[in-house]
């Protein structure tokens, strides 16, 4: 009799391993493999997606700071040609042609052409508008010092081209012009360093067409020391004959 039921034990043992061999290892290995098929599909749909809306970010962002690099550097600073003149008269400016319009014939403002001169920034009681010259000198020298001529009606500087003599009072006095149109767009010349002798200048803004309206120029600026340096001994410019001539006059 107990050998009938160790049988029976070995048989049922043997049966319960096929069945769970059967049930548990082969839906075990199917189910997994199931689950990874179906897991893989899941992350490889979602890193795509992660993956479009990333490269949908980085081309707005690029966009965005495109748009915003392209109107900061119309606002900021465009170079304008502004070149020392090889001359020592100045009857290379004031040559008396027709074409040359003045900003101070006979010492007095041309009030067709201005409508208003301001001394701004750190420029001190000593700058002004004189007969034979203008000063432009500094409160703080290591500061900047502006003088501002606003225009009656707006200049075409793209048919125009500014003259003028420039001397610093030490020598080695830095300056640069500024333009702005009627649409408030801003643009600045390269940095010129000044000589203790009168130079003269011009100044083409054909450069600047593409960044400002250079047939609507309603401001121009003359600045001392634009960089802000500690420059105490070259605080002062004297700038005279300042006019426009005709592109090829």
């Amino acid at each position: 009799m107990s050998e009938i039921i160790d049988h029976l034990k070995d048989v049922s043992s043997d049966r319960l391993q096929e069945e769970l061999a059967k049930t548990y290892f082969s839906t075990t290995g199917h189910a997994k493999e199931s689950h990874y098929t179906q897991s893989g599909q899941v992350r490889t749909g979602r890193g795509a997606r992660a993956r479009r809306v990333w490269f949908l970010v980085v081309a707005i962002v690029l966009a965005l700071c495109l748009f915003t690099a392209l109107f900061l550097f119309r606002k900021i600073e465009v170079s304008v040609k502004i070149n020392p003149v090889q001359s020592s008269s100045s009857a290379a400016v004031a040559g008396g042609a027709p074409e040359n319009v003045y900003f101070s014939p006979s010492g007095e403002l041309n009030r067709d052409l201005i409508k208003t001169i301001v001394f701004y920034d750190n420029a001190d009681v000593e700058s002004a508008w004189g007969n034979g010259s203008v000063l432009l000198s500094n409160e703080i020298p290591s500061k900047r010092a502006t003088l501002g001529i606003e225009f009656n009606k707006p200049v075409k500087m793209s048919e125009n081209i500014l003259r003028f003599y420039a001397r610093g009072a030490a020598g080695g006095e830095e300056f640069r012009i500024m333009l702005k149109d009627a649409n408030n767009s801003i643009c600045y010349s390269h940095i010129n360093e000044l000589q203790s002798a009168w130079q003269p200048f011009v100044v083409d803004a054909s450069t600047a067409a593409v960044f400002i309206d250079t047939k609507n120029i309603v401001h121009i600026g003359f600045e001392i020391n634009p960089l802000e340096k500690n420059v105490s001994d070259r605080s002062k410019i004297f700038l005279k004959d300042i006019c426009f001539t005709k592109r090829g006059g």
